[in-house]
């Protein structure tokens, strides 16, 4: 549709990611979202193992059942007040209490610090509780490495996860990240891939770094959903066969159209709604089964 066409281009005009990292951070922080939310939605800032987190409880929620949410941004960035606006964005349209973590982010926390602060505070906040993860982009990444953790320490899984056009693999191997080049309003031209301050020094086909070559048995029911015009939606696609392929109840669903992230667009695309609604209804229908 046209609507799609110019507001994929629009980003694309607006957020040029081909530069420097620091020039890349300024202009994120400058694209600041007023903040809104309910009356009745209960805000908090916190920090929990030294991490500056923010619980976000629409009415009628607790946080005994809640969504640990996990942003995207290649590792490396982390606009803090646009963050908060997409926690509360979640945690309304959800119908459910959310936590989002401010992880810290390289160079300056190089790998695996993201995964190690992550990891201590899903475990200290998770028992007796009812959790399920949502990731964005690289977050889902990290939603991934959280679940394979715990599988390798015989803990509990959380309930279910939620991937949302995700980054999985730091080798840049899927099909898609050659042919949506154009189309993409979040490529990133080589030498400007921000992921890349995260792998300095690393093998980027290490698990734990592209978490798409984890072995992904006995993991906790997942949600994945890719965009056609992302050169990242085979990242989600080879996730979800290997997850067949291992006998793990995962659905997937590819958005003809649209372009990495456009869940956050879901006040102005129909398809972002729809997204966020397939989102719910997955998240309320795990909780019931529990």
């Amino acid at each position: 549709m046209l609507r799609n066409y110019l507001l994929r281009n629009l980003i694309k005009k607006k957020l040029n990611l081909s530069k420097p990292l620091e020039e890349v951070r300024k202009d994120v922080r400058q694209f600041r979202i007023k903040q809104k939310c309910r009356e009745s939605t209960y805000i908090e800032s916190t920090i929990i193992n030294e991490a500056p987190c923010l619980w976000v409880v629409p009415d009628g929620c607790d946080t005994n059942r809640f969504v640990l949410y996990l942003h995207g941004g290649g590792y490396c960035l982390a606009a803090y007040d646009n963050t908060v606006q997409r926690t509360i964005d979640l945690a309304e349209n959800l119908k459910m209490s959310t936590l989002m973590i401010d992880y810290p982010v390289a160079p300056e926390y190089p790998f695996p610090s993201a995964i190690e602060k992550v990891n201590s505070i899903y475990e200290s906040i998770a028992d007796n509780k009812q959790v399920v993860l949502l990731g964005e982009s690289s977050g889902c990444g990290l939603v991934l490495n959280l679940m394979v953790s715990l599988r390798e320490k015989k803990k509990r899984q959380p309930v279910a996860s939620i991937l949302l056009t995700p980054f999985l693999d730091a080798t840049y191997a899927g099909r898609s990240y050659t042919i949506m080049k154009e189309k993409d309003p979040f490529y990133v031209k080589p030498p400007y891939i921000i992921s890349d301050y995260y792998t300095i020094g690393q093998n980027k086909k290490n698990p734990w770094i592209s978490p798409l070559f984890h072995d992904v048995h006995d993991l906790a029911p997942i949600l994945i959903h890719v965009a056609e015009y992302d050169t990242l939606a085979d990242d989600g696609m080879r996730l979800y066969e290997k997850l067949k392929k291992a006998h793990n109840e995962v659905e997937y669903r590819k958005w003809t159209g649209m372009w990495h992230l456009f869940h956050t667009q879901h006040d102005l695309i129909p398809e972002g709604k729809r997204a966020m609604e397939a989102c719910k209804k997955f998240l309320h229908d795990k909780l019931v089964s529990v």
